[in-house]
């Protein structure tokens, strides 16, 4: 699989889709219906947002970021899915995470707060996004 983040459009109307990682900036077009696009990754937060007409009509920020290490010594090749807005939230966030940790003797690391940004759950719209983990 290729170092990006793949975003899945699912739209009712064409709209302009603006892809952020680690602050560089990808913006296309996206036709009603499905489409997928992509972005190179880099280690750093990853969000989103649609607009329409120069109006953002929907935005969120993936509440996972993209790291340069592995936490704590794990190594995690799975790729960390989600969906603007929020859909339920993954197992594996911070409160979960720490319970992989349980038997693990390590006291330099731990899981931290999501910087999740709340999306308009109303709109019918949504944006489907696939990071990969980190990798060592």
């Amino acid at each position: 699989m290729k170092d990006e983040v793949f975003v899945v459009t699912l739209l009712k109307e064409a709209g302009s889709l603006t892809m952020n990682v680690a602050g560089e900036e990808k913006t296309v077009d996206v036709p009603a219906g499905a489409a997928i696009n992509s972005i190179a990754m880099a280690p750093g937060k990853v969000s989103f947002s649609l607009s329409r007409g120069g109006s953002k009509v929907l935005e969120g920020a993936s509440p996972m970021q993209i790291l340069d290490h592995c936490p704590c010594g794990i190594y995690n090749f799975n790729p960390y899915s989600g969906t603007v807005p929020a859909g339920e939230e993954d197992e594996l966030l911070p409160p979960a995470y720490s319970s992989m940790m349980n038997g693990l003797h390590v006291s330099t690391c731990g899981p931290t707060e999501s910087t999740a940004t709340p999306a308009a759950k109303a709109l019918a719209d949504r944006v489907v996004y696939a990071q990969a983990t980190p990798t060592a």
